[in-house]
C-alpha cells in the first residue's frame, strides 16, 4: 500500500482541477492506495483567498502586469528575494503535511508547491528538517514528482530536487533540458485531466440530455470557473450574428454574471442557453462543435481530450501566451486577435466541415487521451 501526498494551490481552479484528476486516475489505478489531496494554505484561509483574489484580480484587470511578473527574473531567479520569501513560506506548511501524513510519493501541481518541496529536501541533506521527527529519517528522500498544467513550465519550481517532470508536450521537455533537466527525469504525457473526460459520450444524445436541438450544430463558450475574460464583449459582438446554430454559455460562480448574461442575450434570434458553474462539463463539451474559451490550461485540454475544434480568446501574458502558441501551431486552435472577430472566425468553423476534421485530429494528437492513467502509473512506480 502506497501513500500518495498530492499537493495544489488555489490559484485560479486549474491547479486543483488537475490534482483532482491526479487523485482520480491513481485511485483508479490503485484502489488500495492512500491519496491525500492537501492545499498547504487551507490552515491560513486569509491568505489562501488573498491569493485566489490576487490571481483572479490580476488576471482580470491587470493582465499585462501579471505577464511581466509571471515572466520576469524577480520571481523565478535563483537569487530573488521574492522568490526566497515565498518558498520558505510553503516550505513551512508542506512541512506540516508530510509530518503528518508521512508520504511515500509526493506531486506537486503548482511550481510554488515543487520549490517549496526541493527546499526541504536540499535542507535535509545537511541536517535533519522537523518534518522528519518520529520518523526515524534523517534525511528526506521522498520522490516529488512535478505537473505541469499549461503547455509552459515556470521556471519557479525547476530544480534538481524534482526527481521527474511531467510536462504536455515535446516543446516543453526540450525547454526543460535547455534549463540543466536530464531528459530522463522528463515525462512527456499530457496535463491531467478527470477520466470522465476519455469517456465517449454520443453528440446526439449530449444535446438532447442538455436541452439543445440535435439536429443544430453547438457554439459553446466558457468564461472559466471565476468569469475571468471578455465574455460580454464577446457576446455583445454575436448580437448581430444570423448564426445557424445554438449557442451554450457557461458563466462560472458568480450569479451577478449570469443574470447580465441572460440580460445580453435574450434578444438573440438563435437559441441561447446560459449556465452558471457545472460539474458535467464533459456532457457539455461532448455535444460541441466548436468551443469559445480564455487559453487556460486545464480548459483547452478538457476539450483537446474530447476533440473539439478550439476558438481562443485574448491570452493574458504569461502562461496563456504560451498555451495559444502550442496549440494554433499544432493545428488545434484559431486565436482572431479582437474579440469582435471571434463570431465570423466560428461562423467560418461551421462552414468549413474540413478545417473542423482536420482540427479535431490535431487534438487528438496533441490532447494525450490516458494521459491521466498514465501519470498515476507513473506515480505508483515511482520509487
Amino acid at each position: 500500500m502506497k501513500k500518495i501526498l498530492v499537493l495544489t494551490v488555489l490559484a485560479g481552479m486549474g491547479h486543483v482541477r488537475a490534482a483532482e484528476a491526479i487523485c482520480e486516475g491513481i485511485r483508479q489505478v490503485s484502489p488500495e492506495s492512500i491519496v491525500w489531496l492537501k492545499d498547504p494554505l487551507e490552515k491560513e484561509p486569509k491568505k489562501q483567498r488573498f491569493i485566489n483574489n490576487f490571481y483572479v484580480f490580476m488576471a482580470r484587470h491587470m493582465p499585462y502586469i501579471w505577464g511581466y511578473f509571471y515572466n520576469s527574473r524577480l520571481i523565478s531567479g535563483v537569487y530573488s528575494p521574492i522568490r526566497w520569501y515565498i518558498t520558505k513560506r510553503y516550505a513551512a506548511l508542506v512541512a506540516q503535511n508530510i509530518r503528518e501524513f508521512q508520504p511515500d510519493v509526493i506531486v506537486s501541481t503548482h511550481p510554488f508547491l515543487a520549490a517549496a518541496v526541493g527546499v526541504l529536501k536540499k535542507q535535509t541533506e545537511r541536517s535533519p528538517h522537523p518534518c522528519l521527527t518520529g520518523s526515524g529519517k534523517k534525511r528526506l528522500n521522498i520522490p516529488l514528482i512535478s505537473v505541469a498544467t499549461d503547455f509552459h513550465v515556470h521556471l519557479f519550481g525547476v530544480n534538481r530536487q524534482v526527481d521527474a517532470f511531467v510536462v504536455p508536450c515535446e516543446e516543453m521537455a526540450k525547454y526543460l533540458e535547455s534549463q540543466g533537466i536530464s531528459s530522463e527525469r522528463i515525462a512527456v504525457e499530457g496535463i491531467p485531466v478527470s477520466p470522465r473526460f476519455s469517456i465517449p459520450i454520443e453528440m446526439t444524445a449530449a444535446k438532447e440530455s442538455l436541452g439543445f436541438d440535435k439536429d443544430m450544430p453547438i457554439v459553446l463558450i466558457l468564461s472559466g470557473g471565476f468569469g475571468i475574460g471578455p465574455v460580454f464583449n464577446l457576446l455583445e459582438a454575436f448580437k448581430n450574428i444570423k448564426g445557424n446554430f445554438q449557442l451554450a454559455i457557461i458563466i462560472g460562480r458568480d450569479e451577478k454574471l449570469r443574470e447580465k448574461a441572460e440580460a445580453i442575450t435574450k434578444d438573440f434570434n438563435y437559441r441561447v442557453k446560459v449556465f452558471g458553474f457545472v460539474n458535467n462539463m464533459e456532457e457539455f463539451m461532448s455535444m460541441s462543435d466548436v468551443i469559445i474559451t480564455k487559453p487556460g490550461g486545464m480548459s483547452v485540454s478538457e476539450a483537446l481530450a474530447k476533440r473539439v475544434p478550439l476558438c481562443l480568446m485574448q491570452a493574458i501574458k504569461g502562461q496563456e501566451e504560451w498555451n495559444v502558441r502550442v496549440l494554433v501551431n499544432a493545428g488545434a486552435a484559431v486565436y482572431p486577435k479582437r474579440t469582435k472577430d471571434i463570431p465570423q472566425a466560428v461562423c467560418e468553423l461551421l462552414a468549413d466541415e474540413a478545417s473542423r476534421y482536420s482540427m479535431k485530429e490535431a487534438a487528438g494528437r496533441l490532447g494525450k487521451p490516458n494521459c491521466t492513467e498514465n501519470i498515476a502509473r507513473l506515480v505508483m512506480e515511482t520509487r
